[in-house]
């Protein structure tokens, strides 16, 4: 009889998991490219962007960047608002507080912006559902390449805590130095970078041990390249051990941004093994990576015989378009 008895209790004990409510986040990162104001800094090297700079960029251009901006986020979730997104190279929080008034679709966003060191001027940015989310802690990393070179976006990093649960939540927004002078030449950077992201994670992991977390960004670099590799690394259980949702685009006809004809997956999202297993509240699916790619959001180019992002500027030409990055997204889960 006890045997039986403890059978049926652990049965009913059971029963209330199978009805817990699952709870789903929209995260999405996007390169916004050159989401500037036409208002000159002299701290920073913007002048291209002011209407008598060589982009010719007015305000009539800078509304209709943001026009277009808006577009892409209104559309990315079916008419829904992101939970968390990631944005890099806008200006300032003036230029995001005045996109974030063009997102028509309902939002509770609220703005995490940091000035940044890069010489053009250009930040990271976190925007969060402030209904969903509390913000607990914040920062900016800064990536030190040396005295001998020019200063980069640092990594912006926030702890948020979901307000039902009260589960942590670790955010890292990145956008990792350009592969100017050459992909070869300039890998060192970006495996700084990545060494640091990897060092701030284990910092914030040590406080948090039980917190999902999530690490986004234009890293300028593909899913198999060392940099990024480095995020990956795992000894048994030891390491970042981080798993990249958007790898599975390598070599296919599918990524975030075009070069010379050629899709690339630089804009990636990345989840700790918290997210991963599943085992402590956070979870995503399998096929959680993705791409937003509206057609509107492309242009077709006859030498290449494709479609690629619809960006606002080739060299000084204008093409009024998007970005030249296309966004990522991945849907969060947490029961």
């Amino acid at each position: 009889m006890k045997a039986y008895f403890i059978i049926i209790l652990g049965f009913f004990i059971s029963l209330p998991s199978l009805g817990q409510e699952v709870k789903t986040f929209n995260v999405m990162f996007y390169n916004v490219e050159n989401l500037f104001d036409t208002i000159d800094n002299p701290q920073t090297l913007d002048e291209d962007f002011t209407p008598n700079g060589k982009l010719e960029y007015t305000t009539t251009r800078y509304h209709e960047k943001l026009k277009n901006l808006a577009m892409v986020i209104d559309s990315s979730f079916s008419g829904k608002s992101p939970s968390i997104l990631g944005l890099c190279e806008v200006e300032n929080k003036n230029v995001v507080d005045e996109l974030k008034n063009r997102i028509s679709i309902d939002n509770s966003l609220a703005v995490l912006h940091m000035e940044s060191p890069d010489g053009r001027g250009i930040d990271n940015v976190i925007l969060y559902d402030s209904t969903l989310f509390g913000l607990k802690s914040f920062g900016l990393e800064q990536i030190d390449l040396g005295a001998d070179e020019r200063p980069t976006r640092g990594v912006l990093w926030a702890v948020f805590a979901e307000r039902s649960l009260n589960q942590k939540l670790i955010v890292l927004v990145n956008h990792w130095p350009s592969r100017y002078g050459g992909a070869e030449e300039s890998e060192w950077k970006r495996v700084k970078a990545a060494q640091t992201s990897i060092d701030l994670m284990d910092s914030l992991h040590s406080n948090n041990p039980d917190a999902g977390l999530i690490l986004m960004g234009d890293l300028n670099d593909h899913p198999d390249n060392a940099s990024v590799k480095l995020l990956e690394k795992c000894n048994q259980g030891q390491g970042p051990c981080l798993t990249n949702v958007h790898e599975k685009y390598l070599g296919t006809d599918k990524g975030s941004h075009a070069y010379k004809g050629e899709w690339g997956v630089l804009d990636q999202i990345l989840v700790n093994q918290v997210i991963l297993s599943g085992e402590l509240g956070w979870s995503i699916s399998k096929d959680a990576g993705d791409y937003v790619k509206k057609p509107w959001m492309l242009y077709f180019s006859e030498k290449d015989e494709d479609y690629f992002p619809s960006r606002s500027y080739g060299g000084i030409k204008y093409f009024g378009g998007f970005s030249d990055h296309l966004p990522a997204i991945m849907t969060l889960q947490l029961r």
